[in-house]
């Protein structure tokens, strides 16, 4: 286990897909919000919204998986980070339904580069650290990255909660019927973190 966190590689590369993971996750947790009480998109054009994401990721992922060949899966995640990054500002400035699905639609493609490129890089961490201690310890490194991301979707729940608390949504009474649950996920991802 020691050696999995001297591993330098897979340090960088599960600090990445935890931030990834986190920041895909948040933006799936808040756009529920966002389309609700910003733009006001109705179920239908939210259900556009969300899955006109993944039905311009999936044709998108054989051509970032050709990217990592070209590339390298490091730099074309890379770009893939970077593009979610400006695509993600465009919701600062979309004030119409029809320019926010059209964003949706733009998230895709970075997306699709997520979906593709960490399991590419992981799988390459893994092979340098065969090659350097002859060893396949792929369990671990899946081990530990699934931890990682639980993490990520753990801290995703208290950052909502802060939100709910500091904006005062739904005076608290929400908060007040989510403290169970709250509390028995906390519980269950520390057992998680526990047994990984």
């Amino acid at each position: 286990m020691s050696s999995t966190f001297r591993n330098r590689h897979f340090l960088l590369y599960v600090a990445a897909s935890f931030l990834v993971q986190f920041t895909t996750t948040l933006f799936t947790s808040t756009s529920s919000f966002y389309t609700t009480y910003v733009i006001r998109l109705t179920p239908m054009q939210n259900s556009l919204f969300l899955g006109g994401i993944f039905i311009v990721a999936m044709p998108l992922s054989f051509i970032w998986a050709r990217a990592a060949v070209r590339f390298s899966s490091a730099r074309s995640l890379c770009l893939s980070i970077v593009l979610y990054a400006f695509v993600e500002l465009l919701l600062l400035v979309d004030r119409s339904p029809v320019s926010l699905l059209c964003t949706g639609l733009a998230l895709g493609v970075p997306i699709a580069g997520f979906m593709v490129l960490l399991n590419v890089l992981l799988a390459e961490v893994i092979d340098i650290d065969a090659l350097r201690t002859g060893r396949r310890r792929e369990g671990m490194y899946l081990g530990v990255n699934g931890c990682v991301v639980r993490l990520g979707m753990s801290l995703q729940y208290a950052v909502m909660a802060i939100f709910f608390a500091l904006s005062g949504y739904g005076q608290a009474r929400l908060f007040k019927l989510l403290v169970p649950f709250l509390a028995f996920g906390f519980c269950l991802d520390l057992y998680r973190l526990y047994f990984c």
